[in-house]
């Protein structure tokens, strides 16, 4: 997997051509959509924008709902590989639509969460007679307003998205040519990382990775701490 899109065509490229010289006849090749993907390796993303899929698990209902989701995914996907045409094409309108639930779930979880604080925090600057803590809530609240702006924005995206997937006017291959911009180990590669196994019996057998070559002083004080908070250092 790769950030950038011209990376990850190359390397589907360079996977197909080696099939074909290793054939004696002409075969069909196999789909490397969800083999080969773009992404950033380090977060969770939806339209370029972080989102923690982990982070519902506090929510029993929707851990359930999600775990179902992914697994229904993994099997799509598993029927997916083999399939050419039509077929193939109805198949992954069907997986990204199974994405889109999930992250429905997710952002809805998140709007939810983000309206609850908004009202607690309503509530802490009418109660509050100290200017101090006055001045400390409303900072406060224009956060959770940006959060509540940022995450109706995926959204509106999600909804949007949705309606490309569904919309029957257009063909099967225009619909699944639809773009998610959406990544995410657990879910992308669910093959890789199923529900059913223990945490130190998932994940890939060998990993090799190609560092950044960037400045760390140049990045965003908000995207340093995000990495921080999820990648601690011991």
């Amino acid at each position: 997997m790769d950030i950038e899109k011209g990376a990850i065509d190359i390397a589907r490229l360079r996977f197909w051509l080696s099939i074909m010289v290793d054939e004696e006849k002409p075969t069909p090749l196999p789909n490397f959509e969800y083999k080969f993907m773009r992404g950033n390796s380090l977060l969770t993303t939806f339209d370029l924008q972080y989102v923690d899929i982990k982070q519902a698990k506090q929510n029993v209902t929707i851990t359930k709902l999600l775990d179902d989701k992914k697994k229904e995914l993994l099997k799509k996907k598993s029927d997916f590989y083999g399939l050419s045409g039509e077929e193939k094409y109805k198949k992954e309108v069907e997986i990204k639509l199974l994405i889109v639930d999930i992250l429905k779930l997710r952002l809805g979880f998140e709007q939810a969460s983000v309206e609850q604080q908004d009202t607690t925090r309503q509530m802490e600057l009418f109660a509050a007679p100290d200017m101090s803590h006055n001045s400390r809530s409303k900072k406060k609240i224009q956060e959770v307003k940006a959060a509540q702006e940022r995450v109706q924005r995926l959204i509106e995206k999600l909804l949007e998205i949705e309606k490309q997937l569904t919309d029957e006017s257009k063909t099967w291959e225009e619909r699944a040519k639809t773009d998610i911009l959406f990544f995410d180990w657990g879910i992308c590669f669910a093959e890789i990382f199923p529900q059913e196994k223990p945490e130190n019996e998932r994940g890939f057998d060998i990993v090799i990775g190609n560092p950044p070559y960037i400045r760390q002083e140049k990045l965003a004080h908000s995207y340093k701490k995000l990495l921080c908070s999820l990648y601690p250092n011991y």
